[in-house]
C-alpha cells in the first residue's frame, strides 16, 4: 500500500477537531515557544504527556537545552496568540514582547489559559520530520473556565 500525498493527509487531519496550545520553555535566559496541536495525555502514573515538534524548530532546540517545557492550553479568545506563535518570521523576543506571562515554575506560563502543564523531559523519539517529546507533568494548573480554542477544517471554531 502506498502513502497518501502530504496535501491529502493535511486535508484528512483537518477533519480531526483539536485543541490549540502554546509550548513554551526558557533556555539560556530567553523564552521560546510555538503553537502546537499535537498533544496527548500519555499516562496517569506517572502523570505524563507527549508533544510533537518539528525537528528543525527553535522551540525543540530550546527544550533540549532546558529539559523543561510548559503546555499552555489556549482559551477561545486567545486565537491571536496562536497566530503570533505560529509566525516563523518573528523572533523569540517579538513573540513574547506583548504576551502576559510569568516564570514561576522556571518556564514561561501564559496568562489567561484554560489550563497549563509544566513538564520535565523524560525522553524523545525522532519520527520522520518530527520529534515526540515525553514530559512528566511536574505542575498543573486549571485556569479560567473559558471555552478552549478549537481548530477544525483549517480554522478556529
Amino acid at each position: 500500500m502506498s502513502a497518501v500525498e502530504a496535501v491529502d493527509h493535511r486535508h484528512l487531519m483537518g477533519h480531526w477537531t483539536t485543541g490549540v496550545s502554546l509550548v513554551t520553555t526558557l533556555a539560556d535566559g530567553e523564552p521560546h515557544g510555538c503553537t502546537l496541536n499535537a498533544l496527548s495525555s500519555l499516562s496517569l502514573e506517572p502523570p505524563s504527556l507527549i508533544v510533537c515538534l518539528g525537528q528543525e524548530t527553535r522551540t525543540l532546540a530550546a527544550i533540549r537545552r532546558s529539559g523543561r517545557f510548559a503546555v499552555n492550553v489556549l482559551a477561545a479568545d486567545q486565537a491571536p496568540l496562536s497566530r503570533l506563535f505560529a509566525n516563523r518570521a518573528l523572533t523569540t523576543a517579538e513573540r513574547f514582547a506583548a504576551v502576559p506571562h510569568d516564570r514561576t515554575h522556571g518556564v514561561p506560563v501564559i496568562d489567561g489559559c484554560v489550563a497549563t502543564a509544566v513538564c520535565e523531559v523524560l525522553s524523545e523519539q525522532p519520527i520522520h520530520d518530527h520529534v515526540v517529546v515525553v514530559g512528566r507533568v511536574a505542575h498543573a494548573t486549571v485556569g479560567t473556565s473559558a471555552r478552549p480554542l478549537v481548530f477544525f477544517r483549517g480554522g478556529f471554531i
